[in-house]
């Protein structure tokens, strides 16, 4: 039985204009890491964001800077990252009560791990971007399916210390593109 990297994420709304339809939220999290897993990570991550958000009419705009504060990998096969942080730009169109669109571009940054007495490291920042297009639709009044795609606009670039093996070992599959497009479909519960 493999496990994926649970994510524990708690948000605080920090400003909210109703009449000028204008909010910032504040989260904090951890991200647990997983051991034995061919896909999880086994470190154990802290994460920071700050979103704000727009609404005009029916037209969403926002802004985002997640920072993930990352730990040393337990296991010796998995190499280890310096900490990464995400921007994101996101526009939505609010179509009726059930039915919105939203479509956001995400740039992201792994550091280059700079601890001294680990062997298995990444040693040049890592960067690249995707394009996120997602529909939501409201299936109840608490419960909405996601579906959406990962579009990866530019691949990661390798620097003279790094390649696509060491990437590859480094575990990063909880980072949106980081190894390839994709598609998905979920469902969100609110409380």
């Amino acid at each position: 039985k493999k496990r994926g990297n649970a994510r524990y994420v708690l948000g605080f709304n920090w400003f909210r204009d109703d009449a000028g339809g204008t909010r910032a939220d504040l989260y904090v999290g951890h991200i647990q890491g997983s051991q034995n897993s061919q896909f999880a990570s086994s470190r154990n991550d802290q994460v920071i964001g700050i979103e704000t958000a727009k609404m005009i009419r029916s037209i969403i705009l926002g802004i985002g800077l997640e920072y993930s504060l990352t730990g040393t990998p337990k296991e010796e096969s998995e190499y280890a990252v310096g900490n990464i942080s995400k921007l994101t730009a996101g526009l939505g169109w609010i179509v009726s009560h059930d039915i919105r669109f939203t479509f956001e571009a995400h740039a992201f940054k792994i550091s280059a791990n700079d601890e001294e007495g680990i062997v298995n490291k990444i040693n040049e920042d890592i960067s690249y971007s995707v394009f996120t297009p997602k529909l939501h639709l409201r299936l109840f009044p608490m419960v909405e399916m996601e579906m959406g795609a990962i579009i990866r606009t530019n691949k990661p670039d390798f620097q003279a210390g790094n390649d696509i093996s060491n990437y590859m070992s480094a575990k990063l599959l909880d980072l949106p593109g980081a190894y390839g497009n994709s598609i998905y479909t979920g469902l969100n519960f609110s409380i």
